[in-house]
């Protein structure tokens, strides 16, 4: 997906959050709906706000839950880098290592979050996701003996082994805190501070070469910051199934770095840089919650999230003077989408 287009989903998903409200009736049918009427009477019976939506926003569950406690398997895609030409052979430029080829596809996390009502109309959650599998490689058959350019601020030469070995790691971890005002009885607001941390490596080395020859590269991206969003509910009939949009988009100081080397055996010579980057962090998605019991509901959904305004291991070379121990770029942006599925427990 293209940024863009990225732009676009965020802009759509965000203007629901904000608007849904406006297009349901008001309040939800009356306790005699039969699932209602099929309620325990603990739940029903129980103490509660009144007026206070079934799905609150910051994950409080119900009206009459003081606690309410969620954990969920991620599965998350991140968005292959930007197509960036690393290194080529200068006698069959055919032959060359270019960022778009890694392929970093889906790959497993968690998601957990514990909120607290705080009386009728507000709200806290503290919540941690991460995900540190991003795994991709590739590998360019080479002429043995031709001229290898890698594409540094100053080009680096060297030549050619059998081939290019080239690999791509990266991870994402998040903190938040987030307090809640339940707006309307569809419509929740939210703020908070949020923690991010980005962090990637690549690396390249020649395979069989007549001289040793490898490139690597890390980043480090530490995010900071305040955001603001919203929740809405989208279907709510009083039954036991809740579907819900929330958004929430914040600007961040980045505290950004990277560290590139490369090494011929006999010698290697770095290249390094860092600085503080304003980012922005978009998050939106869609939650369905079906309640199993009184106290627990088996839930699921979509996210979507758009980091900008980090360094990138993809984006470093083109940057890296190693003649000159200098170089940095924190411009890039990252956007991860997936599917997530877990459970919910309110009290």
């Amino acid at each position: 997906m293209s940024v863009s287009a990225a732009k676009r989903v965020f802009a759509l998903i965000l203007a629901i959050v904000v608007g849904a409200t406006h297009v349901h009736g008001q309040g939800v049918p009356a306790a005699t709906d039969a699932w209602r009427e099929n309620t325990p009477s603990r739940l029903m019976n129980s103490p509660r706000c009144e007026g206070a939506a079934n799905n609150f926003g910051c994950q409080v569950a119900r009206e009459d839950a003081r606690w309410t406690v969620t954990a969920d398997a991620l599965f998350l895609a991140r968005r292959d880098p930007a197509a960036v030409v690393w290194a080529y052979n200068t006698a069959n430029p055919a032959q060359q290592v270019d960022a778009a080829d890694f392929d970093f596809g889906y790959h497993a996390g968690f998601d957990v979050s514990v909120a607290r009502r705080l009386g009728c109309e507000n709200a806290i959650e503290f919540r941690y996701f991460g995900i540190d599998h991003w795994n991709a490689t590739s590998n360019t058959t080479t002429a043995p003996g031709d001229l290898l350019r890698f594409n540094a601020a100053v080009p680096v030469f060297t030549f050619s082994g059998d081939a290019i070995d080239a690999a791509y790691a990266s991870q994402l971890h998040n903190a938040e805190i987030n307090g809640c005002h339940q707006l309307t009885e569809r419509l929740s607001l939210l703020a908070g501070f949020r923690y991010v941390e980005l962090d990637e490596r690549a690396a390249a080395n020649l395979v069989n070469s007549a001289v040793p020859f490898n490139y690597d590269s890390a980043t480090r991206n530490r995010l900071l910051g305040f955001q603001l969003g919203g929740q809405t509910s989208l279907w709510d009939r009083g039954g036991p199934f809740i579907l819900d949009a929330v958004g929430k988009a914040g600007i961040f100081n980045n505290s950004a770095a990277q560290h590139s080397t490369y090494s011929t055996g006999l010698v290697t010579l770095p290249a390094t840089g860092s600085g503080d980057r304003t980012a922005f962090l978009g998050e939106v998605g869609v939650t369905g919650t079906c309640q199993l019991t009184d106290r627990l509901a088996l839930r699921g959904g979509y996210r979507l999230l758009w980091v900008d305004g980090v360094a990138l291991a993809s984006d470093q070379l083109s940057v890296s003077d190693f003649a000159n121990d200098a170089g940095f770029n924190g411009s890039g942006d990252a956007f991860y989408h997936g599917a997530f599925a877990g459970l919910e427990y309110a009290w």
